[in-house]
C-alpha cells in the first residue's frame, strides 16, 4: 500500500516535468520572436549576416546561455534600445550558446520567452560557438554576455559592441552603421 502512496505522487511530478518540457520545446516564435530556420545549419557569423530576413540591416547580436547570470541580468536593458531604433534598419539577433545538455534547446526558448526578447533567435551548434572566438580582435574569449554588431553589407564592425547596460557607447555605434 506504501508504494502505491509514493508510485502516484512520483507519476504525476514525472507528467508534469514532461508536459512542460514539451510545452516549453514546442514553442515556434510569435509576431516578435522569430526563429531562424535550421533546415541549413548557420555556421558562422557571415552565414548568419546571408540570412533572407537579415541580409541589408545592421545586426545586433546577443551570444547568451541559459545559464549565464550576466547575460540574464542584461535582458532588462534591450526593451529601451529597441525603442530608440524601433523604425530603423537593426535587427536583434539572439544567439543561444550550447551547453550540450540534453535540454539546452528546452531551457533555451523558455527562457527566451520567458524574457520576451523580441527579435532573432538561432540555437548555435558547437562548432558555430567555438568559430565565433577565432574572430581577430576579440577580447574575453569564450565569455558571455558577448555583443557583436555586423553592418548592412555583412561585415562584422565591432566585434566586441557595448552591452545594452551601456546605451550611450551603445547608441554611437549603431547610430555609425545605420
Amino acid at each position: 500500500m506504501k508504494a502505491k502512496f509514493i508510485f502516484i505522487p512520483l507519476a504525476l511530478i514525472t507528467l508534469i516535468l514532461a508536459a512542460s518540457y514539451l510545452y516549453d520545446l514546442s514553442f515556434n516564435g510569435n509576431q516578435a520572436i522569430h526563429f531562424l530556420p535550421s533546415t541549413t545549419p548557420i555556421e558562422s557569423l557571415e552565414a548568419l549576416a546571408a540570412q533572407p530576413q537579415l541580409r541589408g540591416k545592421v545586426l545586433y547580436i546577443d551570444i547568451w546561455g541559459t545559464r549565464c547570470g550576466p547575460c540574464l541580468d542584461e535582458f532588462k536593458h534591450p526593451p529601451a534600445l529597441k525603442a530608440r531604433f524601433k523604425d530603423q534598419s537593426l535587427a536583434f539577433v539572439y544567439l543561444g550558446a550550447p551547453y550540450g545538455y540534453y535540454n539546452d534547446v528546452q531551457l533555451w526558448k523558455k527562457k527566451l520567452r520567458k524574457h520576451q526578447l523580441h527579435g532573432y533567435h538561432y540555437h548555435m551548434s558547437k562548432s558555430f560557438y567555438n568559430q565565433v572566438w577565432t574572430y581577430p580582435g576579440i577580447r574575453d574569449t569564450f565569455s558571455i554576455p558577448h555583443y557583436i554588431l555586423i553592418d548592412k553589407t555583412g561585415h562584422i564592425a565591432h566585434i566586441n559592441a557595448a552591452r545594452p547596460s551601456n546605451p550611450d557607447t551603445l547608441y554611437q555605434q549603431i547610430i555609425k552603421l545605420l
